[in-house]
């Protein structure tokens, strides 16, 4: 199993022990805290960073995740009358799967975007005129040469330069996502604190009766 989804299998298993004795606010806002700082340390890492190192990061952006959703269901519905919980549910579960799709669209149109404003300003510094840029062209040039001739060895080396820049520029650009992500955390942090004090339902009042 994906160490998210992992993280969240974990997490709704403990939420749905500790929504009856911690109030809901305070486990979405947990688990705000804990997906904004996963967050944060996935948008320092760089291209030499291992699979390992990841594990632990990817792992609570899962169990944040499921703080933020198994409590959330709970705020939204616990203050409503039995008979008006099929319908809310309903409403609810859309609400939540047309936000997600939203989301998912909305990250991955930032994402191309930043990454061809990362690409634009890494290109800028490609220039003849940069003496580190000829060197390592020269470097390259010469490598491929010494592999496969002379003839395209040029070519070579200005193409392995530009899937370089598309990779750093791509990197950039998800490192923008999960700063974005970051901080919409602390945004839903600060939200869920507003949320209302749910009280239990009483089984036995006439509501519940019908």
């Amino acid at each position: 199993m994906a160490p998210r989804g992992l993280g969240t299998l974990v997490s709704i298993v403990l939420a749905g022990r500790l929504v009856g004795k911690i109030q809901g606010r305070y486990l979405v806002a947990g688990g705000f805290l804990i997906y904004g700082y996963a967050s944060y340390v996935l948008a320092n890492i760089s291209l030499q960073v291992s699979a390992g190192s990841l594990f632990w990061p990817v792992f609570f952006t899962g169990f944040g995740g499921g703080f933020i959703f198994v409590p959330l269901a709970t705020l939204s519905l616990g203050a409503l009358p039995r008979e008006e919980m099929g319908n809310a549910t309903g409403i609810f579960n859309l609400m939540r799967n047309v936000g997600a799709s939203i989301g998912v669209s909305l990250v991955s149109t930032l994402n191309e975007r930043n990454a061809q404003a990362h690409q634009t300003t890494l290109v800028a510094n490609l220039t003849p005129y940069d003496t580190r840029y000829q060197s390592s062209l020269q470097a390259m040039a010469t490598t491929f040469a010494a592999h496969g001739g002379s003839a395209t060895a040029q070519q070579e080396a200005i193409g392995s330069m530009y899937q370089t820049v598309l990779t750093q520029a791509n990197l950039l650009a998800y490192l923008d996502g999960f700063r974005f992500f970051a901080l919409v955390s602390v945004a839903g942090l600060a939200g869920a604190l507003l949320f209302k004090k749910i009280k239990k339902r009483n089984d036995s009042s006439p509501a519940a009766a019908h």
